[in-house]
């Protein structure tokens, strides 16, 4: 039973397992008045929402958030983690759940004042893909406290599961006793409809990113590294699609280079598809992943890839093979791996053929749910 929301990567395993003939239960908590308690099925997963009652405004969540930086947040943490952890609790029971799955993304975690959690009477995995203090400390901002409630949140666990060893290794940094929790590593999957083995590659002369638009995902410097790769290759384009526009992305770039920037803001799931299987090749300079469900989507389209080098970069992909790596701050890095990609045809193609090999091969869902199968299997003996 995962909990914590119903994101893709959680819909594309629970509905997996199901057709494999497991009863999945998923619990997720939303700051939304719409949500609360609600039971729906979707392609047979049972799914509850439940509201976090103080934050289902957005008033009262500008209210907490002034609050927690004041550190006086918790009474309410506290209460809504406590509601939401006995619905858990009242579900175990209800479903005769055999396994409970935690997601270490706790939103209550981000309180900066402790909180207790509930302990429960079946075997609790603990599922790894960025914690609360994984992100904090990603984005600069190191508090202990958001460090001991994860802590506490981890140590109730009796299985670790991670999306990479990557996470593993900076889990164990933090102080958690991974090697005596039957630790695993099972990476995030490709679902079988988005594996597209294209033999046709395209010659748009387009690059794209996509991703929110912000620092830390490689957008600016995405842009930046196209500003110079321009003065070379004037007839290329550069398509960013994502959300959280903001103008000083744009800071240094000419109108003319401008005029070759393209932002179609937030798309979907299936627009971003077109998008991969009409550019070049992609460029994601992230500076962290844990186990980047966008480049997998890139590399199960056939696509040639730059990625970070930072965090898990190097776990997924063999430099020069199925895809480039770059340091994020290296502008003219970026460049030239920009460079050599569009120069070199047979370059871009071969790494676009061995990255979907490489997911077909490891990464299918059929390869991750058999994983998944095996550990919950060994779990439940």
């Amino acid at each position: 039973m995962p909990s914590g929301g119903i994101g893709s990567v959680v819909k594309n395993v629970a509905e997996g397992l199901v057709k494999r003939g497991h009863t999945v239960v998923v619990a997720g908590y939303y700051a939304s008045a719409k949500a609360c308690a609600n039971r729906r099925d979707e392609n047979g997963v049972i799914i509850y929402d439940y509201s976090l009652g103080y934050q289902a405004s957005k008033l009262g969540r500008l209210l907490y958030t002034a609050m927690n930086v004041l550190h006086i947040a918790g009474f309410i943490a506290r209460k809504e983690l406590a509601y939401y952890e006995g619905s858990l609790s009242g579900l175990i029971e209800k479903h005769n759940i055999d396994i409970l799955e935690l997601t270490d993304f706790y939103m209550f975690n981000f309180c900066r004042s402790s909180l207790n959690f509930r302990t429960f009477n079946i075997p609790v995995v603990m599922r790894f893909h960025g914690s609360a203090y994984y992100i904090s400390t990603n984005r600069g901002e190191k508090f202990n406290t958001i460090k001991e409630n994860d802590l506490k949140h981890f140590s109730r666990a009796d299985y670790f599961s991670f999306v990479s060893s990557y996470l593993m290794g900076f889990v164990e940094e933090m102080g958690c006793d991974v090697k005596n929790k039957n630790s695993v590593v099972i990476y995030n999957m490709v679902e079988d409809g988005f594996l597209y083995r294209n033999e046709n590659p395209s010659a748009s002369h387009t690059i794209l990113f996509f991703g929110k638009l912000v620092k830390t995902k490689g957008a600016h410097a995405t842009v930046q590294a196209f500003s110079r790769f321009y003065r070379t290759h004037p007839n290329w384009k550069l398509v960013m699609a994502g959300s959280d526009y903001n103008d000083t992305i744009l800071d240094g770039v000419s109108q003319e280079i401008r005029g070759h920037i393209e932002f179609p803001g937030f798309c979907s799931r299936e627009r971003i598809k077109n998008y991969i299987d009409d550019c070049s090749f992609v460029c994601l300079p992230s500076y962290f992943e844990a186990c980047s469900m966008s480049l997998l989507e890139v590399m199960a389209r056939s696509k040639a890839v730059i990625f970070t080098s930072r965090t898990s970069g190097p776990e997924m992909i063999e430099d020069g093979k199925d895809g480039m790596l770059v340091d994020p701050d290296d502008i003219e890095m970026i460049c030239d791996r920009m460079t050599k990609l569009a120069d070199d045809s047979a370059l871009c193609n071969f790494i676009a053929k061995s990255a979907y090999d490489k997911v077909e091969r490891h990464l299918c869902a059929n390869r991750i749910l058999d994983e998944f199968e095996y550990f919950y299997k060994s779990i439940a003996v």
